[in-house]
This record gives C-alpha cells, structure tokens and sequence, in this order.
C-alpha cells in the first residue's frame, strides 16, 4: 500500500501451520525457545496492528523503526509489561504473549480502532508525552490517548486524530521534531500540511488531522501443481505463484483443509510446504502415480484471504522387499530338505511383486545349498544341536534384494554308543570268565553316558553266557582252536544300543594224531609210487595239524621206500600177483604219533613186448616208404603174441606218417640232409605196447641259404664308419661258402662278415630314425637268399645349434648396450628339441667387455664414439656351457640418430633410452626402445617389439607378433596376424587389427580394439580397469590369471566374483577377484562399448552360463 510517499516493504511471515492448516498453537514452545516472529512491519510511517494473542499463544513482533504497533481488542489495564535478553514482553490478562524483539524502553498507550478498544506501542524516543493527572504511570511513561480515534485499516479510507498541545508531541499535530501518531500516518494532514507528516501549527492547539489511505484488496490465490516419488519429501513454495493487488501487502497461508490427505502435510522454517508420503504410497508400481489434493487459505496482513488447490503427484518406485527372519525345527543330524518359497511366504514387497530366493550362505554350525530344483538343504554339523544358521537373500526380480536370517532349531537326539572291538585270550578247551565292564570300558558315547553290557549273543565256535553278577563266560567247542567270537550289546540307559565283536583267540593245545589203515593196487612187475600225504589224507588229527608219514617199514612181497621229498615207492617182488603190504607212522609235528597198516593188491598182467629201434637209409627232400616188417624185424614179445605198429609220432627234422596200409612214410624236412628220426609204437592183441626209434639217414643235395642273421640291429647317430653287427647264414648244406652283398651304398660287409657304415658315412636319428636295408647271401653253387633288415638308429645328446645374431643400435655414446637373452636365443635351437640356455659371453674388442645376467647380455664398448662391436656366448645347459657346442657370433652395427632400419634379415634393433623411431623390415626382427617415446614398426615377419618406458606407439605390421609396451602410456597395433599384445602399465590404447589377436592391457585404465577376427581379451592385473570397444561373436574374455577361489565354473560358482550390469547401452563387469563379492570396491572393472551382454538373463548366474556356454567367458 503506498500513501504519497516510496517506502520499502519486509516481509511477514506466519511461523507454523499445521496439517489441517490451522496456524499452530505456540503454547507448546519450551521456555528457552524464543517467540516465532508473528510479522515484521514495513518501514514508513504506516502503523502494524495485530489481534490480541488468543489465551495460551504467543506472538513475536519485530517493531518498526519509526512506527508503531496497535494491538487490537486490547485494554491497557490488563497488560503487564516485562523486559528479558533485550526483548519487551507483554503479558495480557487472559494469558496471551507479545514479544517484542530487541526493544527495551517502550511506550504504551490507550487507543482505538474501529470503535474497539487497543493498546498503541511506540519506542521511547518516538512518544515524548507526558501522561495525564489520573493516567496510570506504570507503562514506560505512555500517555493516554483518550481523544485517539483510528478507524479499521481495512474498512475505512482515512484516519483522524485531534491534536494536543506542541510541547506534549499531540498525535494530530506539534513541533515539526514531534512523531506522534499521525506523522506516522505518512500523507496530508491539517495544521501546516508538510510532506514530512508532521501535524499543522506551532506551538498552540491544532485542529483535526486526516490521512487518506487506499483500500485493502483481498489476494490473489493460484492452484499448485507439485511431483514427487514415494520415497521422498516433497518441498514447495504455495505462496510462489500468488499475488496481493495493493503489491505491498504480506501474504501468509493461515489454513489447509486437506481431509482426505494421505501422509502429511507440514510447513518448514522457512514457509515451503513440506509433503512426507510417510509409505503410504509404497504400494505403487514402477510408473504407477497417486494424486493428492487440499485447499489452502491465502491472508494478507489484513485478514482479506482466498483459496486455491494444491495437487500432489505421487511418482511410484520399485521398492526392496523386506525379508523376516524365519525359523526351522530338525533333529541332531539330521538334514532337513525344504521349499525355497517357504522362507520368502512371510516376506514383504510393498509393490506387490512375486519373491524368490535367489542365494543362501553364511551358513553357522552346519552347510546350505540351495538346489537347483530351488529346494534349501541345511545339513547340521555332526552331533550339533542347539541353535543353527544360515542367512539367505530374496530378490523381488526388478533389482530389490533383501537378507533375512533363518535360525535352525536342532533339536538333541540321543546318539547311540560307540563300542571298540575287543580281544580276549584263552587256550583250547579251557572256558574265559572276565567282568562285563570290561567291554564297555573302552566303548564311547557322545553325550558321555555311563554305559553298561546288557546281552551277550551271536557266538562262533564256542558259547557265550552274560552272568546276573556281571561277568561273562565263553567256553569254545572242544577241540577248536583259533578265533573265536561272540557280539555284546552296549546300552547308554537313554535309548541307545550298539553291538560289537569280541574276538577270542583259542590257543591251541595238542592232541595226537588217528592214523587209518589203507588200500592200495599194482599191476604184476610195476612199482607203485604216490605221495605220502595220501596215506595221511583219512588220517585225523582234532588239533587239525598237517600230518606226515615220517616211517615206512614190515613190507611183505615186496620193497617199500620213503624219500625226501614224501614219495613212497612200493615195489612188488619178480612175477608176483596177490596181496603185499608195508606199515607206516605219521606224525602231527607237534609231538604226537600214530601206525597203521598198508595193504597192496598186486594184480596179474601181460607181459608186454619190447621194440627195438631200426635204421634206413634215403635221400634229402625225397620221402621213404617203410613197410611194418621193417620195423618189427627185431621187435620180441615174451608171450609169443603177434605185434602190430599202432603209431608213428614224434619226427624231427622231418615228418613219418602211419598209413592206413601198415607202411610207413618219411619225408625229410625241406633241403634237409642228415638223420630223420621218429618214434613208433607196437602192440601185442591184449594191448601192452612197447615204443623206439626209427631213423632214416638222409644224404644231401645242394640247398639255397635258408635265412641271414644279424647280431645286433641298432647304431648311434652321427658315428662315422660304425658296426652294426655279425651276419649270419643259415644253410641247409652244413660247409657251404657264402658271398655277401647289402642294398643301400652306404653300408659295406667288410671281411669279416660284418654289417657297418662305410667310412665317412653316418645316421642322423632326427631325420631318418630307421633304416632299411638287403643282405644278399650266394653259396659257392649260385644258390642265393636276401632278407632285410630295419637299423634303429639311437638318438645320441647333441650340442645346441647357435644362429649368428646382427644388433643395429644408435646407441653411440659408449654407454652399455643391453640385449634381451630371448633376442639373441630366437635363432638358436637344439637339435633334440631339449632345453638349452645362454651360460656365458666373451668379447676380443680391444677395451671392451661383456658379462650376462638373470635376463640379458650387456656389452660395454669401452670408449665413445662407439662403431661397432662383435662377442661370442655359449650355449649349455644347468649353467654350463656344452662342450660340444661352437661358440655363437653377434655383430653390433651402430648408427647416428634418433631412427633406426633394418636390412631385411632377422635383426635385434634396440634404441637409446630417448625418443627413438626402430623399424623392421622383412624378417623376423626383435625391436627394443627402452626409456623414452619410441615408436616401433615391425614390418613383415613375426616381430618382437618392446616399449619399455615412456609413452611409446608399436604398430606390428605383418606376421604373429609380439607386442609389450611396458610402462607408461602406449599405444600397440597389431596389424596383420595373429599378434599378442600386452599393454603394461599405464593408461594403454591396444587395437588387435587382422587377425586372432590376445590382448592384455595390464595394469591402469587401457582401452582394447580387437579388431577383425576371434579376439581374446585377456586380464591379469588387479588393478588393470579397461574399456572394450568392440566384444562380439567370437571374442572370449579370458579372467582365469586373474581369479582367485574359483570353485565350479558355472554361474553360481562365480557370482561372488563376477557382477554385470547394463549401464545405458554398455555392459558394465565389476570384478572381485577373491569372489568376496564386494562390487561396491571392485578391483577391476570393464566396459563394453554399446553390448547388452545380459540380454535375455533373469540373473547374474543366468548372465555368466550364457557367456561361457557361448565360448565367450573362460574363468578357471
């Protein structure tokens, strides 16, 4: 409100309103807090009123400077004024507070406004006036404005106040230095009119003053809009958007009606809004939105008001379930199998989503799995019972987890004895009684339970009694001896029963053998042999010792033996049939003996006949026929009988044949001559037979050699001139001469018969391991044989073979030359394909020396400029050089500037330290630029190209190379070929190009091409992070040197080690290498560039199967 002068506006301001949108009740306050501000007047001449504070409120009023406060529906006789801290505090009568804020010295005064009563306040130095006879006095001084007449600001478009004298400061006008009241009311008034509002005359009494004042117009209330999600406070200005017409008027909300509001409504220290959803809205869906609506009241400092709406948007959020703790019953081992989707029944998700758990572990007392058929097993520790654990995780399958605690319940059982198998000792037939606690002595029970024998049973070869007093009595069966055996049952009083073994080792005591008499039969003239155990078989001995006939004696018609070795002979007399007989004794071993009689049948026989053996004459490879005459001429028969050959058998060198007409046919063997010998059978008609020779002398013919022998098949390697062996030549014709030839022209028969290398001639193992050859054998008539022969020829432990090496440096300053041991044994090899190593270096340059370490071979020039240089190393093995091996050559070339080409051969090209530029050409070429940025070309061939430090470009070219950049900042391009790439450390750019490249940026943050072709994206440092910008079909990402506890190399078996995410259009691997599972701290981390690697995956499991079934993910 402006009244003809510019004044600057202060805002008031209301200092808490409740959720139903009452302003609040200040009774509440704690004594030390002070008053909220209730409003603070504008600056200029226009008075502040405010309404009496209601009983129990109070109010606090910043005072306007010049200005004073009219305190509505306010007597003065019921207020008592106090000052504390600075602040003047009014106290009414029906308990209501001002306090007026760092004022101290203030003036009260009886007023009125709008026909009501008020107290005027004033500052000390704004109302000099003096109070009237009768006035109160207590009030700081204020005077009573009985004629005072201020009618409704609101209502009433001027003011009038009658003046009083000049040197009282009258309201209505006075001194020019007077402010009373109507000075403060800025505008016109009677007495001298100044613009200043000071009131009209000097000096004398003045008439009735009048300001004008403009009319209050209500505010301006807009509707509100505000969004927010439900899990947050919700904070906004509704004054923000409302206006006052009078522009100068302060605006305050004094109510909100909001009945049906859900969660509450409050304002804040500074007038915002303050919306808390307090989960009411926690059931919404991701996307799902609420809507909440109040009506708020709009007040200028003047009481004129209007209403709008306020709009709430509740945006929904997925929110985590809430897992509860659970709790299972089982007994003392015991597992117990149960349904994952018990566990997550009791759980909570506010939005409704469907629960599963998806992990168990921290299992205490005891071992969880959770199954694939989605099943829990909790298997209790042995013998546990008490309070068990495991904790699990429930996943609501939009990214909310949550862990709940399962406490398992094992209940005891009782666990049944444990008993130890005993042994007890006795001796044949004798009983063993010994105490029942004996047995349970050394039996265990787990629960430590007395334990007590309660039954004896199951006996072996004995019995077993458990006696009323405790004892127990095995007495084994008569006779036995060895282990026996009876079980015991152990009860523990609770239930619990075992049974185990005794054994009871029976000492044997002995008991003489029962020897039987026997029978045995012979024929007429022929001895009886058998074994002496035979007599011994149906002889008896209880203690079952082995028995042995130790005599045989009293043989009737006929002789009886026993030799050493248990061979009994019985020999019947000449020509006697009928019974015979001998005794014998056997004994147990042991002591004991026994006789008994051996009675022999001597059955009568035929004599048989008696061949005798015959000689024939005949020619090689010619068969002789025989006929049976031939052979019986001088054959016999005792009995007369007449005799028939049966068989021919047995031919050596040679075959005779019986045939089916009687004769005899005998065919030498092939080109043999000599004696055939063959054996033949007669019979006489009641079949005793007799057998001889036959021989046919077979003379000779001429024979071809039959076979060649040589006496050894095998020759070193590389032995110039060596004997292989003795030949031999096998030939029917025993006497004949043989000439000897061989195939292959470089081996000779020297005249001694024997096969061997000519001189300057030898084998090499590795290219021709065996080798075969034809030896030709003639005998003096022109009869040849040939066989071959395979010559194994053994590897023999040969020298390492050295290459000559070429170094190109521009290292001329005479400082030391250092060559990698790998570069200068490329071109060196073993022919065995054994290990070998670089042992030792000399060098014949005048002034200049070389020495090798763990890794290198450094040359020190001696003197600068350096030209040119030359040494030789040894190749060996276990630090020793081979003395076999030809020392190796290496000729340094050195070159002026920073750039450094090769010629084409297989070169080392090693660089500065500074900022070099190597290059390869055609061969196979190994390229070093130590310290500084270098930048590598390999060229054609498989290159070796190494950085070292500094930040270095190595392009490979053509051919499988080898890139390593060592550290520092580099960049490696493999270029054509299947190239291995390892960046080092530092931040490192690795590009694959052509090729089936493996790269490996190594440790600091590396971006990775693979380029065309089946890459391999290798990570082996834990502190290696890297970008990959082109993962796709084909590629593999290769973590099994940098995992660490990789147990089944599944999905399960590395969610603690591997965490995908889908971060916009990348895929984002956060590794713990551990398997800790602490992505939050992950030690490596990988983006790929624009791949959704968790496509069509409900989980990380899911998402790690995926990867390794593809052949894109190797862990282990």
């Amino acid at each position: 409100m402006t009244n003809g002068s510019s004044e600057q506006q202060t805002e008031a301001t209301i200092a808490n309103v409740d959720a139903q949108g009452r302003v609040a009740n200040r009774a509440d306050r704690s004594a030390d807090q002070p008053a909220a501000p209730l409003g603070t007047a504008s600056s200029g001449s226009m008075p502040l009123t405010v309404a009496m504070p209601p009983s129990g409120s109070a109010f606090a009023v910043a005072l306007p400077e010049d200005r004073p406060l009219i305190v509505e529906n306010a007597d003065l006789e019921e207020v008592t004024r106090t000052e504390a801290g600075g602040d003047t505090i009014l106290t009414f009568a029906d308990g209501g507070t001002i306090v007026l804020t760092g004022v101290t010295g203030v003036t009260l005064a009886r007023g009125e406004l709008g026909g009501r009563a008020a107290i005027i306040v004033l500052e000390d130095e704004a109302a000099e006036v003096e109070p009237e006879a009768g006035e109160k006095a207590d009030h700081g001084g204020g005077a009573d404005f009985a004629a005072l007449s201020i009618d409704d600001l609101g209502a009433t478009p001027g003011v009038t106040g009658a003046g009083a004298a000049s040197d009282a400061g009258g309201l209505g006008g006075g001194a020019s230095d007077a402010r009373g009241l109507s000075g403060a009311l800025s505008g016109n008034a009677a007495g001298d009119g100044a613009s200043n509002g000071n009131g009209s005359g000097s000096g004398g009494a003045s008439g009735p003053n009048t300001n004008t004042l403009m009319p209050n117009y209500a505010p301006v209330a807009n509707d509100d809009v505000a969004r927010g999600d439900e899990d947050h406070l919700l904070r906004f200005n509704l004054l923000a958007n409302d206006t006052d017409p009078n522009n100068n008027e302060h605006l305050s909300v004094v109510a909100v009606d909001a009945p049906g509001l859900q969660g509450r409504l409050s304002f804040d220290a500074e007038g915002n809004v303050v919306f808390d959803p307090r989960g009411v809205f926690d059931h919404l869906q991701q996307g799902e939105e609420a809507v909440q609506t109040f009506r708020y009241t709009v007040q200028d400092r003047h009481g004129a008001t209007d209403e709008a709406v306020g709009t709430l948007i509740i945006e929904g959020r997925n929110d985590r379930p809430v897992a509860s703790d659970d709790n299972i019953h089982l007994d003392e081992d015991t597992p117990l199998t149960f349904k994952s989707k018990w566990l997550s029944a009791d759980d909570f998700d506010v939005d409704g989503d469907t629960l599963r758990v998806s992990s168990v572990g921290k299992a205490e007392h005891g071992r969880v799995v959770l199954n694939p058929d989605g099943t829990i097993t909790f298997t209790p520790d042995a013998n546990f019972n008490g309070e068990a654990s495991f904790h699990y995780t429930v996943s609501d399958g939009h990214g909310g987890f949550d862990t709940g605690r399962v406490a398992v319940h094992v209940a005891a059982v009782n666990d049944r004895p444990d008993p130890t198998e005993d042994n007890v000792r006795t001796v044949e037939d004798q009983a063993i009684t010994f105490p029942a606690g004996w047995l349970s002595g050394d039996d265990f029970d787990v629960e430590g339970d007395t334990l007590r024998v309660e039954s004896v049973h199951h006996a072996e070869n004995g019995t077993v009694v458990l006696h009323k007093n405790g004892t127990i009595t095995f007495t084994p069966d008569a006779d036995f001896n060895g282990v026996a055996s009876f079980r015991y049952t152990v009860t523990d009083g609770n239930g619990g029963h075992s049974a185990e073994r005794v054994n009871v080792h029976v000492a044997p005591v002995n008991d003489a053998p029962v020897a039987s008499d026997d029978t045995v039969s012979t024929d007429e003239d022929t001895a009886l042999t058998f074994a002496s155990s035979q007599l011994a078989a149906d002889d008896l001995d209880v203690d079952g010792d082995a028995l042995t006939v130790t005599e045989v004696r009293n043989a009737t018609n006929g002789t009886v033996t026993l030799d050493a070795d248990g061979t009994i002979l019985f020999t019947p007399d000449a020509n006697f049939a009928g019974i015979a007989g001998f005794d014998y004794t056997v004994s147990d071993g042991q002591g004991g003996f026994d006789t008994a009689h051996v009675t022999v049948q001597v059955r009568p026989v035929n004599d048989a006949p008696v061949a005798a053996s015959d000689a024939f004459f005949g020619m090689e490879d010619t068969a002789l026929v025989l006929q049976p005459e031939d052979l019986l001429a001088n054959d016999a028969d005792l009995d007369g009988d007449a005799l028939t050959i049966t068989r021919v058998f047995d031919a050596v060198n040679g075959t005779a044949t019986l045939m089916p007409d009687g004769t005899i046919v005998v065919t030498p063997d092939a080109n043999f001559d000599g004696v055939v010998r063959f054996e033949y059978a007669i019979a006489d008609p009641s079949g005793e037979t007799s057998e001889a020779f036959g021989y046919v002398v077979a003379t000779s013919v001429n024979d071809a050699p039959t076979r060649i022998r040589l006496a050894n098949r095998t020759v070193d390697e590389n032995d110039d001139g060596a004997v292989i062996g003795k030949l031999k030549v096998i030939d029917p014709d025993i006497g004949d001469f043989h000439d000897l030839e061989v195939d292959d022209p470089r081996f000779e028969i020297d005249e001694r018969g024997r096969l061997k290398l000519k001189d300057g001639e030898s084998l090499d193992f590795e290219a021709e391991p065996t080798v075969r050859v034809h030896v030709t054998a003639t005998d003096q008539d022109g009869a040849a044989f040939t066989r071959g022969f395979t010559i194994r020829v053994q590897d023999v432990d040969e020298a390492p073979v050295g290459g000559p090496d070429t170094v190109l440096t521009n290292r001329t300053d005479g400082s030391n030359i250092v060559i990698a041991r790998e570069a200068l044994l490329a071109n060196d090899a073993d022919p065995e394909g054994d290990a070998f190593e670089l042992v030792s270096a000399t060098t014949d340059d005048v002034g200049a020396g070389v020495s090798v370490n763990a890794d290198n071979v450094v040359f020190a020039p001696g003197a600068a400029p350096f030209t040119g240089g030359s040494f030789t190393y040894d190749l060996g093995s276990h630090g020793a050089a081979d003395p076999a091996s030809d020392p190796v050559g290496v000729t340094i070339s050195a070159v002026d500037g920073p750039l450094v080409r090769g010629t084409g051969a297989d070169e080392i090209i090693l660089g500065t330290g500074d900022a070099d530029e190597l290059r390869g050409a055609g061969g196979d070429d190994y390229l070093v630029g130590f310290n500084g940025d270098d930048r590598i070309f390999g060229g054609s061939g498989d290159d070796v190209l190494r950085g070292g430090g500094g930040a270095d470009e190595l392009h490979g070219g053509n051919g499988a190379d080898t890139l390593r950049g060592g550290g520092g900042d580099d960049i490696l391009e493999g270029g054509n070929g299947a190239d291995l790439l390892e960046g080092g450390g530092g931040d490192d750019r690795l590009e694959g190009g052509n090729g089936a490249d493996i790269l490996d940026g190594g440790a600091g943050t590396n971006l990775l091409t693979g380029g065309n072709g089946a890459d391999t994206f290798r990570f082996t440092h834990a502190n290696g992070d890297a970008r990959i910008t082109d993962f796709s079909t084909g590629d593999r990402l290769d973590l099994a040197d940098l995992l660490t506890g990789v147990g089944d190399h599944t999905g399960p078996g590395l969610e603690g080690h591997l965490q995908f995410t889908l971060q916009g259009a990348d895929t984002v691997l956060q590794i713990d290498t551990d398997g800790g599972g602490d992505f939050g701290a992950a030690d490596v981390t990988v983006t790929f560039d624009g791949i959704d690697l968790i496509a069509g995956a409900v989980d990380q499991a899911q998402t790690i199967d995926q990867l390794i079934a593809a052949g894109q993910l190797e862990a282990a």
